[in-house]
């Protein structure tokens, strides 16, 4: 029965099913479950190349998809080497509030670096914690998470 859904109807039902699901454990005093899955570890900044991923136009269609016009604050939180966090910067222009999070100095040392390579100065950095992200309150309208989940060591 799902094969004859269209994509994106698709991914919403799991998406509604799972918030769902999630909600009435909350609801019923459970809490979330503690995850049954190994956790990754954090074992790169990166994910593919940028130039295989802008051939696919994989920035463009995400951030179309999300609604990302100027005036739109995002954060990209694990940012790595920056791959969205560039590309929203450049998309969003002068006076954008882009913030590149990370738990990682490093990774943000060379996100620091690249940004000034660029001439990008709009990019706020933020060296997060594991269970906090430290962005200020109310200060993102789209959070972008691009392959940081299996690292994620308790995702709710």
């Amino acid at each position: 029965m799902l094969a004859r859904v269209s994509p994106p109807r698709w991914r919403l039902r799991v998406a509604a099913v799972v918030a769902i699901l999630s909600f009435a454990a909350l609801a019923a005093g459970g809490g979330f479950p503690a995850p049954d899955r190994p956790v990754a570890a954090i074992i790169s900044p990166v994910f593919s190349d940028e130039a295989t991923r802008d051939r696919h136009g994989e920035a463009d269609r995400v951030l179309d998809r999300l609604g990302v016009t100027p005036g739109t604050r995002v954060a990209d939180i694990g940012a790595g080497t920056g791959y969205y966090t560039v590309r929203v910067a450049r998309r969003l222009g002068a006076g954008a509030t882009v913030y590149a999070e990370d738990i990682k100095s490093e990774y943000l040392g060379e996100l620091r670096a690249r940004l000034e390579r660029e001439k990008i100065g709009t990019v706020k950095l933020v060296l997060g914690r594991p269970g906090d992200p430290m962005l200020p309150r109310s200060s993102v309208d789209v959070a972008i998470l691009s392959h940081v989940y299996h690292e994620i060591e308790n995702p709710f």
